[in-house]
């Protein structure tokens, strides 16, 4: 009997040993998946405390640079007139347009002229200025209604763009401008007034208006106030001293420029280049129009 207890203990031992190990590699298992657990757990804690933080520093940054005084940029200085040179291409281009201008313009019949900076240019330098924003043509207004028709469809059939028709209730500011390779050209109409025509708030001695002169321009031969020297006199202050850099009222003479008994109110707003197909001008309304800035 003690021999047979004796043997069922001795092969039970074994069996109970490896339980025991068995339950002690259970409970290291399990400690171990639980540090592993808690590490990363920890480890997801800090990024999203690191998180939080850049996002709180990105706050912070901005509440400062909206509420820290913005000091102002000093304004650009402006441009002087002499810095904006007409390169020779552009003069080139210039008498090109003023060329087929021309052309259009006594094909048509037109009584007209250049005026202003042009023949301030001719008279004074032979050529145009340099420092001028655009081609001035002056026409008398009476030719404007039989005129305008005409002239825009022929000056669009020969390339030029057209950037103005200006229609005036009174005929005091009726006026066109045309472009073409980045080069302006204004036909002004003046209305007769006394002894004086009259464009807005300027005005011109009449006589210039009905003899000219020729002078050549670039190789060709236009039309220009006669005696020219004369209109230049009228016209500006003194005219002999290049003045680039000066403003257009300041180099003007107001004695035979300037007329104040015409308003600016005259004038009506550009219409559409549509408008060539219209057989009569229309009556638009008479809103303030931007006053001429003369040269």
């Amino acid at each position: 009997m003690d021999t047979m207890i004796t043997l069922i203990i001795g092969a039970m031992l074994p069996l109970f040993m490896i339980t025991i190990l068995m339950g002690f590699a259970g409970v290291a298992m399990i400690y171990l998946s639980h540090r592993q657990v808690m590490a990363k757990i920890a480890a997801e804690s800090a990024k999203l405390k690191r998180d939080a933080a850049a996002v709180a520093a990105r706050k912070s940054a901005v509440a400062q640079k909206r509420t820290a005084p913005r000091t102002r940029k000093k304004p650009a200085r402006k441009k002087s007139r002499t810095s904006a040179l007409r390169s020779h291409e552009d003069l080139a281009h210039c008498a090109a347009g003023l060329s087929a201008l021309a052309e259009i313009m006594d094909s048509l019949g037109g009584d007209w002229h250049l005026s202003g900076g042009t023949a301030l240019g001719v008279a004074r330098e032979g050529d145009f200025l340099p420092w001028g924003k655009s081609v001035r043509i002056a026409v008398k207004a009476e030719q404007f209604a039989t005129l305008w028709p005409d002239l825009i469809s022929a000056a669009q059939d020969a390339g030029f763009e057209i950037q103005t028709l200006r229609i005036s209730a009174q005929e005091h500011a009726a006026k066109i401008v045309l472009q073409r390779d980045r080069q302006k050209f204004e036909i002004v109409f003046w209305t007769l007034d006394g002894d004086h025509r009259v464009h807005d708030i300027y005005r011109r001695p009449a006589q210039f208006f009905d003899t000219t002169e020729q002078r050549v321009l670039r190789g060709r031969s236009y039309p220009f106030p006669a005696p020219l020297e004369d209109y230049l006199d009228a016209v500006y202050s003194n005219w002999r001293i290049p003045a680039p850099n000066a403003s257009a009222d300041s180099y003007l003479n107001p004695a035979h420029v300037l007329h104040p008994e015409v308003t600016p109110e005259a004038s009506a707003p550009a219409a559409s280049p549509d408008m060539q197909t219209t057989p009569e001008p229309p009556e638009p309304p008479e809103p303030p129009a931007a006053q001429e800035t003369p040269r």
